[in-house]
């Protein structure tokens, strides 16, 4: 298209002149990424973000939607499941803005529960399924959980813990789904969808897990930034295989749906497990994160887990160059492989073009559709040379246009840790907090909105085309791996 080829000839020029035109090239991502998302999803470039229930409609009711072991469930089956859930949960005495848990592998429940949930108007807080019972008991306490979901193994040691809230068995719920009658319809078009709908919980490795809060707009937000910058479309396959606790991994099914594709979950033992799903279900999108690529590049991949496969992700940790070497061995040039980077307990920030990581394979890339990055230096002013990363958000769905200005609109993710909503004060972003010893500030400049900047504290470099390239932080500890919610 048009504005794809524009922002083609946008980087030449960046390359030859070594030059970089970022209010030029946010506004032509903008451009690209409405252009054809919006058109397939049906939803007006300046009101983008939409009730997260609203996933489960799909384009094609008849299309595949998720793939479970008992069958797998068309858009239309899935938009019934959901009404279904919800209507569970309003029998249970819940009203708008009660806490729901839920402490499950990837069942059909589990993978439901964040639409269902949004459809009546409460907060799901999904719990990772490895954390002990003292932790899930502080997730339940501090979240204010009016009832939490599990198995019956995993409630039974919860026994001896203090958790103040219902319990109830996933397969109870099940067999209580099949008596019901009538679903509860998709909420309405004019939800708020600044309302929170999730509180997702870090892993608890530095201390207690801390809660994120995360809205509609967020978290579809997020759906349609990623569908947009991995060419999701109906007829791709993304096997997940990551903790839908984990940002990283409720994001996979959320963009296989925006896209109107079909979401394929997967507990696995082994990383053998992981490569027979790929060939027995023709994956197409497959998002690891470094400790199961080290695993999964050490397999004899067949050709049927591989011929199938269009894109690698890559998150919650850098891959190293001999990684991507190796994955290009394994699935060739015909499999794009993208590298991610985004902050501790939130989301993506920028991804790299798969057309540049074989030869920049530690790159950071740029800023994901509906964000803009922005490299200052320690002075808060825009770096030429190696600085501090910073992003911000805008409000609504357009980019601020100021010259030098940076805009997230309805940022998807970047969010003060959980503990406002319970004193009902409405705000989504609480004020600078300290984060790994790092303050999230914003630049000193009178033309940005003070209020939404927030100051990463990663040292970082400009590269050609607007690209990030990270550098080792002066005084900081490095650390080997970080796990976001």
């Amino acid at each position: 298209s048009g504005p794809v080829f524009l922002r083609q000839w946008l980087a030449r020029i960046e390359n030859c002149y070594d030059i970089r035109c970022s209010w030029l090239r946010s506004y032509l991502s903008q451009i690209c990424s409405f252009s054809h998302r919006s058109n397939q999803l049906n939803i007006e470039s300046e009101n983008a973000a939409f009730p997260l229930d609203h996933l489960a409609i799909g384009k094609d009711p008849d299309a595949d939607a998720l793939v479970m072991r008992s069958g797998t469930l068309s858009y239309k089956m899935l938009n019934h499941r959901v009404g279904l859930l919800a209507a569970w949960l309003l029998g249970q005495g819940l009203v708008k803005g009660d806490r729901v848990g839920t402490w499950l592998a990837k069942t059909e429940l589990a993978c439901i529960m964040p639409l269902a949930s949004a459809r009546v108007g409460l907060i799901h807080v999904p719990v990772n399924p490895l954390l002990k019972p003292a932790q899930v008991a502080h997730i339940m306490s501090d979240s204010g959980a009016r009832l939490l979901i599990s198995n019956s193994g995993r409630l039974k040691s919860l026994e001896d813990s203090d958790v103040d809230c219902g319990l109830f068995e996933d397969k109870a719920i099940a067999s209580a789904l099949e008596l019901l009658g009538e679903p509860v319809a998709p909420s309405p078009s004019t939800t708020d969808t600044d309302d929170l709908a999730a509180i997702l919980y870090t892993s608890g490795s530095t201390g207690r897990p801390k809660g994120v809060m995360l809205s509609h707009a967020n978290l579809t937000l997020g759906a349609l930034s990623v569908a947009e910058y991995l060419k999701l479309s109906a007829d791709d396959r993304t096997i997940c295989v990551l903790p839908l606790s984990f940002d990283y991994g409720q994001n996979q099914l959320f963009s296989a749906w925006a896209a109107g594709g079909c979401a394929v979950p997967l507990d696995y033992l082994t990383p053998r497990d992981v490569m027979k799903a790929c060939a027995r279900e023709k994956i197409t999108t497959l998002a690891a994160v470094p400790p199961l690529w080290v695993q999964l590049v050490e397999q004899d991949w067949p050709e049927d887990a591989v011929a199938s496969m269009r894109r690698l992700t890559n998150s919650g940790g850098a891959l190293t160059p001999s990684l991507v070497k190796q994955l290009r061995a394994i699935f060739g040039a015909g499999t794009d492989i993208y590298a991610m980077y985004g902050l501790t307990e939130a989301f993506r920030s920028t991804y790299l073009d798969p057309a540049l990581i074989d030869d920049n394979p530690t790159s950071m890339g740029t800023a994901i559709p509906f964000a803009e990055i922005l490299v200052v230096d320690e002075a808060r002013a825009v770096a030429g040379r190696p600085g501090l990363l910073e992003r911000s958000r805008a409000d609504r769905g357009t980019v601020q246009k100021r010259a030098g200005g940076i805009g997230l609109p309805r940022d998807c993710g970047l969010l003060g840790r959980y503990g406002e909503a319970r004193r009902g004060r409405p705000a989504l972003f609480r004020e600078p907090r300290r984060c790994d010893d790092q303050e999230f500030r914003q630049p000193d400049q009178p033309d940005r909105d003070r209020k939404n900047c927030r100051r990463i504290g990663d040292g970082c470099r400009s590269g050609c085309s607007g690209s990030a390239r990270r550098t080792p932080r002066s005084g900081d500890p490095a650390f080997c791996q970080a796990c976001r919610c």
